[in-house]
């Protein structure tokens, strides 16, 4: 099956865990939708894990999407509660409780981000094990065509030289030794 097909597929289930989030949430069941969040994004983990697709471009942001959507859920849960005058009250241990699973899974989000953005700099890159093929070069035009590219002073064989034009050194004057000459006034 094609990798695009299996993620196609795969995004089936955050989004209806996030329809039956938001159904729980406005049912008033708060426990339910974090039930059901949970289960959304390690249902498609695990779907991910046995169909073997590669994790899209998008995970880290679904990732910290869903952060906020468990966090939301446990602070409706345990973090306020009604009076018996119809208001709400606020508990700060339910509070701190959801911001810091706020702060755990955004965090884990940022990482996938992170990790995502890598891996397609690698996969940009050009493969290393594609042979190309190339059209057939006599061994003769070969050499000729390397050596003129790549030395631009190349001398045919054929052309006489006059090396009255060069400059010789003697050992110790600035030659193969990498050593400096005397310098001449």
């Amino acid at each position: 099956m094609n990798d695009n097909i299996k993620i196609g597929i795969g995004f089936i289930l955050p989004a209806s865990a996030i329809i039956g989030f938001f159904t729980s949430i406005f049912a008033g069941y708060f426990l339910l939708g974090v039930f059901i969040a949970t289960m959304g994004i390690l249902s498609w983990f695990i779907y991910s894990a046995v169909m073997q697709a590669n994790m899209p471009n998008v995970t880290g942001n679904i990732i910290i999407f869903f952060g906020f959507l468990l966090s939301s859920g446990v602070f409706l849960s345990f973090g306020m509660r009604r009076n018996m005058f119809g208001g709400y009250e606020f508990n700060p241990e339910g509070s701190v409780g959801a911001a810091i699973l706020l702060f755990l899974i955004v965090l884990v989000g940022v990482l996938f981000k992170n990790n995502s953005s890598d891996l397609r700099l690698h996969a940009n890159s050009p493969p290393t094990d594609i042979k190309i093929k190339s059209e057939q070069i006599k061994p003769e035009e070969l050499e000729d065509k390397e050596s003129r590219e790549i030395n631009p002073f190349y001398l045919d064989q054929d052309e006489e030289t006059d090396y009255e034009d060069y400059e010789f050194y003697e050992d110790g004057e600035d030659g193969e030794d990498g050593e400096e000459g005397e310098e001449e006034d």
